[in-house]
């Protein structure tokens, strides 16, 4: 038995055949799926219209692989499913469906895989092709089109929670420096807030100081006044009582 690593070193070697580099669907560039109904090589969105469809779909970087399915990727790949598959499509008289437009990339899939439009028929004693009539067969099946419909849900659930985390934490990070950038900024402007009353505080304190030293000054000036008249008036009367004394004595 082959270990899970060899597996999968197998697997990537597959996957980096030129032939299975582009989607078998769609022709996009980038394989990050398989279809092990059909041992393609086929990108998310295929992926997604294929699950809905009721096939059998892998992530390649999520999933873990078992010895029979490498084996039918490595006896298929996309090349003999298009001989398979396609045998019977001609580009000038069949239509290829608009690869950014879903509902005409499912429509071509199900002529494709559900109608078997262009599907080249069987021969006895063809292991391949014998292969492709039991999956075929199976499908038409709705009670095991059910089970196949659980099994691929639980794989794809690992790759699309795998793929879904992922897109969770870059979201969550863009959350997160954005929250920072928030935070800085709230606390630069309170900062600021803080400067700005620190220094009307101050210069409040200086005109109350001020206020203060000219009510002092006023009240010495006062004081200084009161007490220059008062002696003045003193002086006066003195002058008077001593004028009152000579006459008299005079007299």
């Amino acid at each position: 038995m082959s270990s899970v690593k060899e597996i999968a070193m197998k697997l990537d070697k597959i996957k980096k055949r030129e032939e299975n580099k582009k989607c078998f669907d769609c022709g996009e560039k980038g394989t990050t799926y398989v279809c092990t109904d059909f041992g393609t090589f086929i990108c998310s969105r295929c992926a997604g219209i294929l699950r809905e469809l009721n096939f059998k779909v892998k992530g390649i970087s999520v999933s873990i692989f078992n010895q029979k399915e490498v084996d039918l990727l490595e006896k298929n790949g996309n090349d003999v499913a298009y001989k398979i598959w396609m045998a019977k499509y001609k580009e000038g008289k069949d239509k290829k469906p608009n690869n950014k437009n879903d509902d005409e990339l499912r429509e071509f899939l199900k002529k494709k895989y559900k109608d078997k439009k262009w599907l080249k028929k069987s021969k006895k004693g063809s292991d391949s092709e014998d292969e492709e009539d039991d999956d075929n067969n199976k499908k038409k099946d709705k009670k095991k089109d059910s089970k196949k419909k659980k099994d691929s849900d639980d794989d794809e659930s690992e790759s699309d929670s795998s793929d879904s985390d992922d897109d969770d934490k870059n979201k969550k990070k863009k959350e997160k420096e954005k929250e920072k950038k928030k935070k800085m900024k709230n606390q630069a402007a309170v900062q600021i807030q803080k400067k700005k009353k620190r220094k009307k505080k101050k210069k409040k304190k200086k005109k109350k100081k001020k206020k203060k030293k000219k009510k002092r000054r006023k009240k010495k000036k006062k004081r200084k006044k009161k007490m220059i008249v008062h002696h003045h008036h003193l002086h006066q009367m003195k002058k008077k009582v001593m004028m009152k004394k000579n006459k008299k004595s005079l007299q």
